[in-house]
């Protein structure tokens, strides 16, 4: 069986459905792009602009056209409509163009869907980001639609795999390299007496990890007003219990995912059993690790939801916060699109704030 592309695949399409209306407009668009790009390139029209015009998806357009014209091509349109403001990343929103390739997909227009790094390619983030932010975009979709792109992936990635497999299979992969990398633990130690134990001073203020330290530090710097003061702004308690950051009615939670088991109660493992089953799935899987980058973020995206619904908990328990937004970050680069970007009235640029954010972190480490 030949594989078809997707501008054949379109073709059969409105050919069969469309009497080859759409197809001979999209290759007609395809030629004017080729010479406006050399000619006229501020007559260049927008994927959605061809769209709205030949009554088909904006993304339908864009893929069509990423297919048949040469790469060089490609960029240079892509590159002039971003200039414009009028390229998909200035049009849409991630979870917008998720939304609406799914529902094309379905039409039948398109036989693919964008990974992660396609997406994080075209919206000019990391692939971390964009994985979160197709999370977020599917959780907006309908059951229909997300079988649909369930369906789509695990043939795409993984044709001999049930979907079932692939998610066992993400568990084990997610929680070992998360035991590799991570350093912060989810739970703060004790003193002898009981009272909190902190790994990070700086100035009278104390921090369970000098990334967190980087956080508050770097929040102060570009949030306007915002200052950090323990009890108020900074840990504050409720209960037993600290939340991380207030800023104004909004609390804001840094915590780094992470999966292992030590004596002292620090870890996501509930128990020593629990995790050495893990270890002995874990060793016993012969399943390729990179096939499954997706249903591994989802098991991220689990792990994430248990401890913002702890601390959402957390919250709700005193009727003074009830009412309090909850913000959970997990990444210096979810603390920028999530909160600097947000709070900040004149935010900074991603690569000035990691500049600032990584100098704090290694003078806390000092």
């Amino acid at each position: 069986m030949r594989v078809i592309n997707e501008g054949e695949y379109f073709y059969r399409l409105c050919n069969a459905q469309r009497k080859n209306k759409a197809y001979t407009e999209l290759q007609r668009v395809a030629a004017d792009v080729r010479s406006d790009l050399r000619s006229k390139p501020d007559a260049l029209d927008s994927d959605k602009k061809i769209g709205e015009k030949l009554g088909i998806s904006p993304v339908t357009v864009y893929k069509f056209l990423r297919n048949t014209l040469s790469e060089d091509d490609f960029q240079l349109r892509a590159y002039t409509l971003t200039i414009k403001g009028k390229g998909i990343p200035q049009t849409y929103t991630l979870e917008e163009f998720v939304r609406e390739e799914t529902e094309a997909y379905m039409r039948g227009e398109i036989n693919s869907l964008e990974s992660p790094s396609e997406l994080a390619s075209l919206f000019g983030i990391s692939e971390e980001m964009a994985l979160k932010l197709l999370l977020k975009a599917r959780g907006k979709l309908t059951d229909q639609q997300n079988a649909a792109r369930d369906f789509y992936f695990s043939n795409r990635i993984m044709p001999n795999l049930t979907l079932e497999a692939m998610r066992e299979v993400a568990v084990i992969i997610i929680k070992e390299s998360l035991i590799k990398t991570s350093s912060i633990p989810s739970k703060s130690k004790k003193n002898t007496d009981g009272s909190h134990y902190y790994r990070v001073s700086y100035k009278g203020l104390n921090f369970d990890s000098a990334e967190e330290g980087a956080c508050a530090l770097t929040m102060e710097e570009f949030i306007e007003g915002f200052e950090l003061k323990e009890g108020e702004t900074f840990q504050v308690r409720i209960g037993s219990k600290r939340i991380d950051f207030l800023i104004g009615d909004t609390f804001v939670e840094y915590h780094p995912i992470q999966a292992f088991w030590r004596r002292n109660g620090e870890g996501d493992f509930k128990s020593l059993r629990e995790y050495l089953r893990f270890k002995e799935t874990k060793e016993g899987s012969t399943i390729p690790k990179d096939k499954i980058r997706l249903f591994i973020e989802e098991v991220k995206s689990r792990l994430e939801k248990q401890y913002f619904e702890e601390r959402r908990r957390v919250i709700d328990s005193d009727l003074a916060h009830r009412d309090k937004e909850l913000i959970v970050a997990t990444t210096p680069e979810e603390l920028y699109y999530l909160v600097i970007k947000r709070f900040s009235k004149d935010p900074p640029s991603k690569k000035l704030f990691e500049e600032v954010f990584n100098r704090y972190k290694a003078m806390l480490l000092n």
